[in-house]
């Protein structure tokens, strides 16, 4: 019989179900224990990270594996995303930040970027946690999983046992509410400029950044909801819908995945087959 539980972390409403009550309790502790490992690398609400402490210098030595990880992650959004998200934050309003190509990830050794310039892994860090908290509940617990980080959702597994997925209702704010079914191990990210959470500096007004200007992102759509097979994926398409503006149905057709677009007036536009009976 599944069971799930909600708590708060990183200013976010946070959510664990999983298919086996018994699992319930470890699932919880572990989601927490990786929410507390990636807050000590990566926060951004923190100057004593290890990202923190490596920034003058642009460059870290021979990174942990969770570290890695998540930087690696970062430097795939941003190439997935056509440049439109960045692992990199403008130090004040309108400063452009450095390419996204500078921040190299190799899979052994040091990883390096621009000395002086900020990393802010925010767009990112939570989908990369959701992806791996799945991943290690189903492999330590042997059950399915779903974890829902603040509009950042990853699945393994399924809710009644293998290859009967998950009903997941989407929905930001006041939206209406869409109904979706996903496959075993599929994915869920949403991006909105209706509120901030796990992001610094409130003077630079919205939370998504163009990386091509260094200024808040238009508000032409309140969220942007996408499906893919992992959390970080989902993620870095909906992010840079949101900075693709009008453009965003056309770059996000061309992705080829399932998305669902909301207007601040409630109107709502879906593109590569949302809603579907199965994302896969």
């Amino acid at each position: 019989m599944s069971a799930f539980a909600d708590f708060r972390a990183w200013g976010c409403d946070m959510r664990v179900v999983v298919s086996e009550r018994d699992a319930l309790a470890e699932a919880v502790r572990l989601v927490r224990s990786l929410l507390n490992d990636v807050d000590e690398r990566i926060s951004p609400c923190r100057r004593d990270t290890v990202l923190a402490r490596a920034e003058a210098s642009g460059r870290l030595v021979d990174p942990d594996q969770l570290t890695r990880g998540l930087l690696a992650v970062a430097a795939s959004a941003a190439l997935a995303s056509g440049g439109r998200t960045t692992p990199f934050a403008p130090l004040w309003p309108g400063q452009t930040t450095p390419p996204a190509a500078s921040l190299v990830v190799p899979d052994a050794g040091d990883v390096t970027w621009p000395a002086g310039a900020r990393l802010d892994l925010g767009a990112t860090g939570k989908a990369f946690t959701a992806d791996a908290a799945a991943a290690a509940i189903a492999g330590e617990l042997g059950c399915g999983v779903l974890v829902s980080l603040g509009g950042d959702l990853a699945t393994a597994g399924g809710a009644d046992g293998p290859g009967t997925g998950w009903e997941v209702a989407v929905r930001d704010g006041e939206e209406p509410e869409s109904r979706i079914h996903l496959e075993d191990g599929w994915a869920v990210a949403t991006s909105s400029t209706r509120r901030r959470a796990f992001r610094p500096a409130p003077s630079l007004g919205s939370h998504i950044i163009d990386p091509a200007t260094g200024l808040p992102a238009p508000a032409v759509w309140a969220s942007v909801s996408v499906g893919a097979p992992s959390c970080a994926e989902a993620n870095a398409l909906s992010t840079a819908a949101i900075v693709a503006g009008e453009n965003a149905p056309a770059f996000l057709k061309a992705g080829g995945r399932p998305a669902r677009l909301v207007r601040a007036d409630l109107t709502v536009l879906s593109v590569g087959g949302w809603p579907v009976e199965a994302m896969a």
